[in-house]
């Protein structure tokens, strides 16, 4: 966030459990150029990949230049 706010960036943050729809609906909102997110997150004891989600937010968002996937 405050890399972001240092160049004049827009921060715009998601969680993980949200469904595509609603992380799309939310990130059309601001235009991201930058898509930096997990392949999966954990949840108890299951491990819940996000590779569809992200994919699909690549496909409907065409603003996103670049995503920078994070280990997990």
């Amino acid at each position: 966030f405050l890399a972001a706010a240092n160049i004049g960036a827009v921060f715009s943050s998601a969680g993980m459990e949200m469904g595509s729809d609603d992380l799309i609906n939310r990130l059309n909102e601001v235009k991201p150029k930058i898509l930096i997110t997990a392949e999966n997150y954990v949840y108890g004891d299951k491990i819940i990949s996000c590779n569809d989600i992200i994919i699909k937010a690549q496909q409907e968002l065409p603003s996103i230049e670049n995503t920078i996937l994070l280990d997990s």
